[in-house]
Formats: structure tokens, sequence, C-alpha cells
């Protein structure tokens, strides 16, 4: 098995979480599978329990940044792709950008805090504080912290959201806290 599909199966058997739902006083488990997020909460219940709506944050954080924040750590360029449209995808280079990125960075470590988000069912928009953590191969470079409030757009493909836009763009790009160095730290 070579050393991707390790850290690949490791991080998803380390991302399946326990969760533990109270409903009617009663507490029901249940592991969930990676990127499923609250949407997977709701097939818990028991029968005749209440099912509450997701709200537009749920769907996002599952859906979209959840997602991101694993295949980063993963180092899975066409998952991380595969979150964003394709179009916008092309023209910002991602998958030439996320290539030289994981070239250079062995492990890396990404977070996010949804700070608001507002939309309808077809296009939203949210903001989110966004931290990374990257150590570089070489260990005589120092690890890189990258914090920023970043802006995404999104577009609903089918039944699942799609960034379309990001803001700062270049967040993902090796040279970031050269051209982004008031958000550096």
């Amino acid at each position: 098995m070579s050393y991707t599909a390790l850290i690949r199966r490791v991080g998803r058997l380390c991302l399946t979480v326990l969760a533990l739902v109270d409903v009617s006083g009663m507490t029901w488990a249940a592991t969930l599978p990676r990127g499923s997020g609250p949407a997977a909460l709701q097939a818990t219940k028991p029968p005749g329990a209440q099912q509450q709506e997701l709200t537009l944050s749920d769907e996002l954080s599952s859906q979209v940044l959840e997602p991101l924040c694993e295949d980063m750590q993963a180092q899975d360029i066409s998952a991380v792709v595969a979150l964003f449209d394709q179009d916008f995808a092309k023209s910002i280079d991602l998958q030439r950008e996320l290539r030289a990125f994981f070239a250079q960075y062995s492990q890396v470590r990404l977070r996010y805090q949804l700070l608001q988000q507002s939309g309808d069912d077809r296009q939203a928009s949210a903001t989110a504080d966004m931290d990374m953590d990257a150590q570089p191969y070489d260990v005589s470079r120092v690890p890189q912290r990258r914090t920023t409030q970043m802006r995404f757009q999104f577009r609903r493909d089918g039944t699942t959201w799609k960034i379309v836009g990001i803001s700062p763009a270049g967040f993902f790009s090796v040279d970031f806290a050269v051209t982004n160095n008031d958000q550096h730290h």
C-alpha cells in the first residue's frame, strides 16, 4: 500500500465521527461516513422523530467546507478540485496550484470557522475564518501558518453545493505569504 493510500485510509478512519443525538430523552449513537456531517444525523433518528430541515450553514459545512479540510489534509487533489465548479477551478488553475503546494508541504491541516452565510436554494455566499498549517518536506524550512478571512460563493449543482468563487483566490498558492503578507501569520 502506498504512503498516500495509507494516509487516506487512516485519515478517513480518524475522521469517522461518533455522534450522539438526544431525541426525546433517549441517546442514539451513529458512526457517520466521511463528509456526511449533519445530514447523516437525520438518518439516525428513530421512526416518528421530527425531522429538522438542514440549515444553509449545515449544508455548506457538510457538503463543502468539512470535505475541503479533510481532502487538503489527505492531499487528495482530485477530491479538492471536485468541490469546485470546474470552470472556476480551471480559471484559477487550482490543480496546478495544489500540485505545487503539496510538492513542498508534507503535512497540511486546514481549519475553518463559519462566520456568516446567506443565500437561497440555488446560490449562496459565506465568510469563514480559515487557518492552515503546513509542514515543509525540507526540515530546514519554517512551517507555514496561514490565517485569513475567506469569502466563498457557492452554486447548487444538483443536490450538492460547489464553490464558484473564493477570495483571496491565492490562499492555496505556494506564494500566498509573498502576495498576501498582511494576512499571513
